[in-house]
């Protein structure tokens, strides 16, 4: 059963780079789920002893430990808005993964009978090396999950909640595992703890799964709880919706920057309540975030044009409505994956 979760871990690592949107936020999670399913592999094939029927993979899953806790620190910095995680210093998150494999690789090049004899020596006592790399494990991960636990605190606000929730409790649970693997070695060590490992880190990553790629879900249940004692059928609520998004695709009220909810419910003739609960059930949005989306493809379609060359960014910006500078980048980078400049560059 867990070798099965963890056939899916890494199955889904691979699905989100091959089909999904390639953002910084899910380019980490996915690396971090693919190092949590090899990490979880490993700790399982030695607990097992399977690895004695593949000994040439011995320990190959014991740099990747080094990049659990990072991955999910930048997983998280990248989910805040605006992102703060900054491309210069991102590869300094990886050298502690990278001193680890060079230190490992000459055991890598050991032959299959020299490692079948380390392991079964192993299995009888830790070689002190193993201990150094335990705890210097231990210890990247206590300090990463202490900045981590700061970020949150401190950046709150700046996660939507169903990305706040799971940040919290993915982070919890990590630290729990960190408890759960000291607590065993400082009792007594023995290969039998690396199944509870694999389970913890696999149910970890199922649960990791669930809750960042189904906010939507978490939304529109809270949703239609908000809702629940409405008179707005739902016929009607689909209907003030399509009204809505004809009024914006025809007229482009969303180029004035002081256009409002009160402002469009008196142009379609819909209470501003009714309106704004058929946006949320319909379009699992607000309302400003469907004039933000609007802008952004209004935007796009400027950047593109020749017709469009004499303006700059910011003044396209600010013909399609955006007050700030700021808001217009991060709405761009979130819906088109990229920033304006570098979509313009990329469809010439």
């Amino acid at each position: 059963m867990i070798w099965f979760g963890i056939f899916n871990v890494l199955l889904f690592a691979l699905i989100i780079l091959a089909k999904w949107k390639r953002t910084p936020t899910k380019y980490y999670l996915s690396s971090l789920l693919f190092s949590v399913g090899i990490v979880a592999a490993g700790s399982l094939a030695l607990s097992s002893k399977i690895i004695f029927e593949f000994p040439f993979l011995t320990y190959v899953h014991s740099p990747f430990s080094f990049l659990i806790a990072p991955l999910l620190y930048l997983t998280i910095r990248s989910s805040l808005k605006p992102p703060e995680t900054k491309k210069q210093y991102t590869s300094l998150h990886s050298v502690p993964f990278l001193i680890a494999l060079v230190l490992h690789l000459p055991f890598y090049l050991k032959d299959s009978n020299e490692k079948l004899i380390y392991l079964n020596e192993a299995f009888n006592y830790l070689p002190l090396n193993r201990e150094v790399f335990f705890w210097s494990v231990i210890g990247q991960v206590v300090i990463y999950l202490s900045v981590i636990w700061f970020t949150i605190s401190k950046k709150h606000r700046d996660l939507e909640p169903p990305y706040l929730r799971w940040s919290i409790i993915l982070s919890a649970f990590l630290t729990s595992l960190v408890g759960v693997a000291i607590f065993r070695k400082l009792s007594f060590y023995n290969y039998e703890q690396s199944y509870l490992m694999a389970a913890l880190l696999t149910v970890w990553t199922i649960y990791t799964i669930y809750h960042f790629f189904n906010p939507q879900n978490e939304r529109e249940s809270s949703s239609n709880k908000k809702y629940r004692k409405s008179g707005l059928t739902k016929v009607a609520s689909e209907a003030n919706v399509e009204k809505l998004m004809d009024y914006l695709n025809n007229q482009k009220p969303y180029l004035n920057s002081q256009f409002s909810l009160i402002e469009a419910s008196d142009k379609l003739g819909l209470k501003p309540n009714y309106l704004s609960q058929s946006i949320n059930q319909n379009l699992n949005r607000t309302f400003t975030e469907v004039l933000n989306e609007c802008r952004i493809r209004h935007a796009a379609d400027m950047i593109i044009s020749s017709k469009y060359n004499h303006l700059t960014i910011e003044g396209i910006a600010n013909e399609v409505g955006f007050k700030s500078k700021s808001a217009f980048y991060i709405n761009f980078k979130k819906q088109i994956g990229q920033s304006p400049k570098q979509y313009k560059l990329s469809v010439k």
